[in-house]
Parts: structure tokens; sequence; C-alpha cells
């Protein structure tokens, strides 16, 4: 695996940012190998993603309903900040304002 991790980081571009999905059963030594590879300083968050619903037999004490998703940029000086603009049907639930901005 770190072998191919040093080759997702050097086909990454210099403003990169590369996402992997892994189940629990790793996920504690994959990030210690993302961050040997890509720095500690470029891990940007480490995602729960759920990946079904109600349950379940796959385990003896819970139900395991998720995995998890680690994100990391090549150099996070100069990266670009994730932002997503939202449309005006979606903005109408921010009725309250404040010195801050608006809210709900």
């Amino acid at each position: 695996m770190e072998k191919r991790l040093r080759l997702a980081y050097d086909l990454l571009s210099k403003n990169g940012v590369i996402f992997i999905s892994i189940d629990d059963n790793e996920q504690a030594r994959l990030k210690l190998l993302c961050d040997e590879i890509f720095g500690e300083e470029n891990f940007v968050a480490n995602m729960i993603r759920q990946t079904k619903q109600g349950g379940g037999s796959n385990s003896r004490f819970f139900a395991i309903e998720h995995d998890y998703v680690l994100c990391y940029l090549k150099n996070i000086n100069v990266a670009e900040d994730f932002f997503m603009d939202h449309n005006e049907l979606y903005l109408k639930r921010y009725k309250e304002e404040d010195e801050i901005g608006r809210y709900f």
C-alpha cells in the first residue's frame, strides 16, 4: 500500500487533493502512513461515510454502518479553499441576521 500511496502523491498536482476510503480495520494504520507520505500538516479531515442503514449481523457487539474517508492535500499552502455556492432556495431558510451574518 505504501508504494501506491507514494505513487498517488507523485501524481497529484501541486494543489491536488486525495480522498481515500477505508474500513475500520485499517483506518488507524492508513492515517499514520498518509501522515508520513503526505505530511501531517497536509491532513484535512477524517470523514465518516454511511455505507448502510438499519443495523445488521456483521458484528458481535455493534452494527457497523460506516467507513472512513481520509482527505489530504499535497500542499496545504497552495491549495484553494473548499467552497460551494448555495442557491437562493437553500439560502431562504437563513432568515435571521446578526453582526457575523445570516443564520437560522
